[in-house]
Protein backbone atom coordinates (compact mmCIF):
# COMPACT_ATOMS: atom_id res chain seq x y z
CA UNK A 1 0.00 0.00 0.00
CA UNK A 2 1.47 3.28 -0.63
CA UNK A 3 0.28 6.49 0.71
CA UNK A 4 1.77 10.10 0.11
CA UNK A 5 0.76 13.84 -0.38
CA UNK A 6 -0.02 15.48 -4.08
CA UNK A 7 3.47 17.21 -3.79
CA UNK A 8 5.03 13.78 -3.36
CA UNK A 9 3.41 11.89 -5.98
CA UNK A 10 3.89 15.16 -8.46
CA UNK A 11 7.74 13.94 -7.63
CA UNK A 12 7.53 10.82 -9.25
CA UNK A 13 5.65 12.01 -11.84
CA UNK A 14 7.82 14.52 -12.79
CA UNK A 15 10.69 12.39 -12.59
CA UNK A 16 8.91 9.88 -15.07
CA UNK A 17 8.42 12.64 -17.33
CA UNK A 18 12.50 13.49 -17.10
CA UNK A 19 13.38 9.62 -18.05
CA UNK A 20 10.81 8.84 -20.84
CA UNK A 21 12.07 12.85 -22.58
CA UNK A 22 15.85 11.02 -22.16
CA UNK A 23 15.06 7.68 -23.49
CA UNK A 24 13.30 9.29 -26.09
CA UNK A 25 16.42 11.59 -26.78
CA UNK A 26 19.22 9.05 -26.27
CA UNK A 27 17.63 6.43 -29.00
CA UNK A 28 20.01 4.24 -30.64
CA UNK A 29 23.44 5.85 -32.22
CA UNK A 30 25.52 3.96 -35.22
CA UNK A 31 27.96 6.07 -35.36
CA UNK A 32 31.42 4.43 -36.89
CA UNK A 33 29.83 0.74 -36.25
CA UNK A 34 29.65 1.36 -32.31
CA UNK A 35 26.52 1.07 -30.41
CA UNK A 36 26.10 2.95 -27.39
CA UNK A 37 24.45 1.98 -24.78
CA UNK A 38 23.71 3.93 -21.20
CA UNK A 39 22.09 2.94 -17.79
CA UNK A 40 19.53 5.52 -16.27
CA UNK A 41 19.42 5.28 -12.58
CA UNK A 42 16.21 7.20 -11.30
CA UNK A 43 16.07 7.90 -7.55
CA UNK A 44 14.48 10.11 -5.31
CA UNK A 45 16.52 11.20 -1.82
CA UNK A 46 13.90 12.00 0.64
CA UNK A 47 14.65 14.33 4.21
CA UNK A 48 13.22 12.62 6.79
CA UNK A 49 11.01 9.36 7.44
CA UNK A 50 9.81 6.93 5.09
CA UNK A 51 7.61 4.81 6.11
CA UNK A 52 6.66 1.14 4.63
CA UNK A 53 3.60 0.37 4.93
CA UNK A 54 1.98 -3.28 4.47
CA UNK A 55 -1.67 -5.17 4.98
CA UNK A 56 -1.38 -9.11 4.99
CA UNK A 57 -4.61 -10.06 5.49
CA UNK A 58 -6.27 -8.42 8.45
CA UNK A 59 -2.59 -7.43 9.81
CA UNK A 60 -1.22 -4.17 9.22
CA UNK A 61 2.92 -2.94 9.87
CA UNK A 62 4.07 0.27 9.70
CA UNK A 63 7.61 0.50 9.67
CA UNK A 64 10.56 2.99 9.44
CA UNK A 65 13.20 2.10 6.27
CA UNK A 66 15.94 3.79 4.96
CA UNK A 67 14.83 2.61 1.39
CA UNK A 68 11.58 1.25 -0.77
CA UNK A 69 11.36 0.44 -4.91
CA UNK A 70 8.16 2.32 -6.05
CA UNK A 71 7.33 0.85 -9.28
CA UNK A 72 4.99 2.97 -11.66
CA UNK A 73 3.23 1.90 -15.15
CA UNK A 74 3.06 4.73 -17.40
CA UNK A 75 0.87 4.17 -20.99
CA UNK A 76 1.90 6.28 -23.72
CA UNK A 77 -0.20 5.43 -27.00
CA UNK A 78 -0.63 2.04 -26.39
CA UNK A 79 1.81 1.32 -25.05
CA UNK A 80 2.73 0.35 -21.46
CA UNK A 81 6.33 1.07 -19.47
CA UNK A 82 7.25 0.25 -16.38
CA UNK A 83 9.84 2.12 -13.78
CA UNK A 84 11.22 0.94 -10.72
CA UNK A 85 12.33 4.18 -8.94
CA UNK A 86 14.51 4.02 -5.75
CA UNK A 87 13.53 5.86 -3.08
CA UNK A 88 15.97 6.43 -0.44
CA UNK A 89 16.53 8.33 2.58
CA UNK A 90 18.96 10.94 3.03
CA UNK A 91 20.74 8.97 6.12
CA UNK A 92 20.67 6.20 4.38
CA UNK A 93 21.77 7.13 1.37
CA UNK A 94 25.68 6.23 1.76
CA UNK A 95 24.78 2.47 2.39
CA UNK A 96 22.59 2.83 -0.59
CA UNK A 97 25.27 4.11 -2.52
CA UNK A 98 27.42 1.09 -1.03
CA UNK A 99 25.29 -1.29 -2.29
CA UNK A 100 24.61 0.29 -6.03
CA UNK A 101 28.35 0.38 -6.48
CA UNK A 102 28.14 -2.93 -5.83
CA UNK A 103 25.38 -4.23 -7.96
CA UNK A 104 27.04 -1.81 -10.95
CA UNK A 105 30.50 -3.88 -10.31
CA UNK A 106 28.55 -7.24 -10.83
CA UNK A 107 26.92 -6.14 -13.96
CA UNK A 108 29.74 -4.69 -15.53
CA UNK A 109 31.98 -8.27 -14.54
CA UNK A 110 29.19 -10.09 -16.36
CA UNK A 111 29.49 -8.02 -19.16
CA UNK A 112 32.99 -8.65 -19.13
CA UNK A 113 32.56 -12.43 -18.82
CA UNK A 114 30.01 -12.41 -21.73
CA UNK A 115 31.40 -9.75 -24.14
CA UNK A 116 31.59 -12.15 -26.89
CA UNK A 117 28.04 -13.28 -26.62
CA UNK A 118 26.91 -9.70 -26.29
CA UNK A 119 28.93 -8.05 -29.52
CA UNK A 120 27.63 -11.27 -32.04
CA UNK A 121 24.14 -10.43 -30.52
CA UNK A 122 24.45 -6.99 -31.34
CA UNK A 123 26.40 -7.44 -34.73
CA UNK A 124 23.20 -10.26 -35.34
CA UNK A 125 20.23 -7.96 -34.16
CA UNK A 126 21.27 -3.98 -34.21
CA UNK A 127 23.63 -4.08 -37.27
CA UNK A 128 20.86 -5.64 -39.56
CA UNK A 129 18.51 -2.98 -38.65
CA UNK A 130 21.06 0.13 -39.27
CA UNK A 131 21.62 -1.70 -43.11
CA UNK A 132 18.00 -0.93 -43.62
CA UNK A 133 18.07 2.61 -42.91
CA UNK A 134 19.73 5.04 -45.54
CA UNK A 135 23.07 6.51 -44.03
CA UNK A 136 23.32 9.97 -42.65
CA UNK A 137 25.03 12.47 -44.97
CA UNK A 138 27.06 15.40 -43.45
Amino acid sequence: MATHDEGHHGCFTTLVKALEQRIQRQGVSFMSGCVNGIIIYPMLVLQGDLLDVRLNGSDLTIETVSHVKYRRSVTCKGEETGYIIDVVTENGLPEFLDKLEHELTQTLDCIRVNIDILRRNVKDTVFPIRADKPTESA
